[in-house]
């Protein structure tokens, strides 16, 4: 638990605060960390008894000669729960240095307790980057094996299950948590989710026994308590039932992340942008063909018809009002746009062709 390196950083960060020399020893009273580094290394048998003990031992001139490798001051038991983990020494006359013994004993155990903190969280982290790398990539094993290796954590997986990622467009590509986001993040949803740092940077929201409309929620909610500064994009997959899913719902979230291509601050649902989702991985060739076909329908006053009659679910009357022209007047624009595309824009399988042509122009701006 109290490697040198730590004992070190204990000792440099203690000594600071009362311009003491300080002393850290292992369990068998070694030092381990010295403001004076010619001994580190010695016995310090003192340091040892006080851990025997579990009580502050005095060492003072007249009795420095009863304690091998001690010099005069006061050494402590450190504590970690009911265990001792070592020991701490403050150097010098004991009446002047007995004031911070307490002070100094305490700051050191909740340095150890902080550092064993953090280093708990970050093994959590490990096991949920790497359980959730492999339900994102080819989950392989049945739910009762990921779930056994998600006890430390702890967390269940239990469907449905959907994927919803996070980015931060403000930094680069982050290969390390971010130390105050990455947290943050794990306390709002680890009730609900598997949080993970992905290796492409995003941070990974694999939710658990939510229906659709909760995970919408809680994200909805999320989203609008973040900063308005916090240039933050989400991405939500559509909810599935089994594991072997996952990947899909991910790609899905990864596809809607990706319709913000402006990188600002926004969140996309995959299951809201199917049809527009399904256009993007249509060829560049495919492309031009298709709007080669629609060109006709996609000049401006010919597009507003169509867009106003889409937006009034094929409505004649609706859509003519939200134009602001008189119905025949609309009615004549969607015979023109019959006769020039050959797509009828009343009939459902036609407005559907038509919807995707006007779709594949602001994709591709």
């Amino acid at each position: 638990m109290l490697t040198r390196e730590l004992a070190q950083t204990i000792v440099g960060e203690t000594m600071q605060r009362v311009n003491r020399n300080i002393n850290l020893f292992d369990v068998s009273g070694n030092v381990l960390a010295s403001g004076d580094p010619s001994r580190i290394g010695q016995f310090h048998e003192a340091a040892r008894e006080a851990m025997k003990r579990k009580e502050p031992l005095v060492v003072e001139k007249r009795s420095i000669r009863q304690w091998k490798g001690a010099q005069p001051g006061i050494n402590l038991p450190i504590e970690y729960g009911d265990t001792v983990v070592g020991a701490v020494g403050i150097s010098g006359d004991p009446d002047e240095v007995k004031p911070y013994a307490e002070l100094v004993k305490m700051a050191v155990e909740l340095m150890l307790r902080q550092e064993q903190a953090s280093l708990d969280r970050n093994w959590k982290q490990s096991i949920a980057n790497r359980v959730s790398e492999e339900l994102l990539e080819s989950p392989c094993g049945d739910v009762q094996d990921f779930n056994r290796r998600l006890q430390p954590i702890p967390f269940t997986l239990r469907p449905p299950y959907q994927v919803a990622v996070v980015a931060k467009r403000s930094a680069e590509v982050e290969t390390e948590p971010d130390y105050v986001f990455l947290p943050n993040l794990s306390r709002r949803f680890s009730h609900c989710a598997l949080v993970s740092l992905h290796p492409s940077g995003v941070y990974v929201l694999i939710f658990s026994g939510q229906s659709p409309s909760r995970v919408r929620q809680m994200l909805d909610a999320f989203f609008s308590a973040l900063k308005p500064e916090e240039p933050i994009t989400i991405g939500v997959g559509t909810s599935v039932q089994a594991l072997e899913g996952l990947p899909d719902s991910f790609r899905e979230s990864m596809t809607a992340l990706r319709w913000d291509e402006a990188g600002g601050r926004s969140i996309f649902y995959y299951e809201d942008l199917s049809w527009k989702a399904i256009l993007r991985e249509i060829s560049p060739a495919s492309k031009r063909r298709m709007e080669e076909r629609f060109s006709s329908v996609l000049a401006p006053k010919l597009r507003e018809t169509l867009d106003a009659l889409f937006a009034c679910n094929l409505n004649i009357a609706a859509a003519a009002k939200r134009l602001g022209i008189h119905r025949n007047t609309m009615i004549y624009r969607l015979e023109r746009i019959r006769v020039l595309s050959g797509y009828d824009p009343l009939d459902f399988q036609d407005a559907v062709a038509l919807q995707m042509a006007l779709w594949l122009k602001p994709i591709d701006k």
